[in-house]
């Protein structure tokens, strides 16, 4: 289903494919390429951020980090007893 993308350059509104969301595109109009993201992705993801400054002040968003969890550290391995490995014997 196509989308809606507004070129920032020459403000001209075009009909986009779907396959070509998050792509650089040429606009039609004014030869500029631009990145063609829908104008509902643009305004969700503004409100979101607005959500996000009323909720907390101070809060500081780093898009170029990931958002991780702490993970307990793993047990360690227990050495399968069909290994190949030897083992030392105690005589």
């Amino acid at each position: 289903m196509p989308f809606t993308v507004r070129c920032p350059h020459c403000d001209t509104l075009l009909k986009v494919p779907d396959e070509y969301h998050y792509k650089v595109i040429t606009c039609p109009k004014c030869n500029k390429e631009i990145e063609a993201i829908s104008l509902e992705t643009i305004e969700i993801g503004q409100k979101f951020l607005k959500q996000l400054e009323e909720q907390d002040e101070d809060l500081i968003i780093d898009e170029s980090r990931p958002a991780s969890r702490r993970h307990k550290k793993a047990p360690p391995k227990r050495e399968d007893p069909g290994s190949e490995t030897p083992r030392s014997r105690d005589s």
